[in-house]
């Protein structure tokens, strides 16, 4: 009897129905790999064998099929969110000093990108990341100046707790 290995069993499994029931015809599995052979008789251990290891191989091109399915899910998911990332911006533009770096958040979408500093709730979009980010200054310098110009006493909490946040970020000079 003649022998020669097979490729590996997922190789195997890529082939086309016809070409694997063609292979299976003269195969046989044992422990370790798939073995050519042509046995002189075929017994009904064979046969069982036989049947047995097209079930099996069913049964996981099915599996496959399913997890196809879910990994084509999770690349349209993740297709659909967008590129994140963080920095900080240390210039908000003329008439402020920043005391410290400002940490913001760029999402970029397909069409627009948006720049966040969500500790004050403060987002800015525009078509591109230069776009937003001059939108951002202009609306965090606006906010600081509307808050400073806001009595205290006038200011919920969550204004009020912007202001104490801007304060330690930046000073309006001149």
């Amino acid at each position: 009897m003649e022998s020669k290995k097979l490729p590996k069993v997922f190789d195997y499994l890529l082939l086309e129905s016809d070409e694997r029931e063609q292979a299976l015809s003269n195969k046989w599995l044992t422990s370790n790999s798939l073995v050519q052979t042509k046995p002189d008789t075929k017994t009904s251990k064979q046969d069982d064998d036989h049947s047995e290891i097209i079930e099996n191989i069913k049964s996981i091109k099915s599996e496959l099929a399913i997890c196809k399915k879910h990994i084509e899910n999770i690349c349209m998911d993740l297709a659909e969110r967008p590129k994140t990332k963080r920095t900080w911006i240390n210039d908000i533009g003329a008439g402020f000093d920043v005391l410290q770096p400002i940490p913001i958040i760029i999402e970029t979408y397909d069409d627009q990108v948006a720049i966040s500093f969500p500790e004050i709730e403060v987002v800015a979009y525009g078509d591109n990341e230069s776009e937003a980010l001059l939108k951002f200054k202009e609306d965090i310098s606006s906010l600081y100046i509307d808050l400073l110009g806001t009595p205290k006493d006038q200011l919920g909490k969550l204004p009020d707790s912007w202001l104490r946040i801007l304060k330690k970020v930046i000073k309006k000079i001149g």
